[in-house]
């Protein structure tokens, strides 16, 4: 229910963002493989930072994250216009 609401969000805000999501969708797929390990960090999160894998998925999801606010991709404006409904 949450990344539906998070679609709509990013689509509403920032097309270039709908880019995003398959990104964050791993990022929870990651940490969900993560607290299948026998005494992993998700149990202890305030050792959650000493996951490297995590740690650095993090931070290029915040790197892609930063681009794709900055950065216009122009064939993505077709999915915002009404050049796709027709009447």
């Amino acid at each position: 229910m949450l990344d539906i609401l998070i679609g709509v969000f990013l689509v509403k805000y920032r097309i270039e963002l709908v880019l995003f999501m398959p990104v964050l969708v791993g990022l929870y797929c990651y940490y969900f493989w993560l607290s299948f390990k026998k005494d992993s960090a998700v149990q202890k999160p305030e050792k959650l930072y000493h996951e490297r894998g995590l740690m650095i998925y993090c931070l290029l999801s915040i790197i892609l994250f930063t681009l794709l606010m900055t950065v216009d991709i122009p064939a993505l404006k077709i999915f915002t216009t009404n050049e796709l409904i027709h009447l």
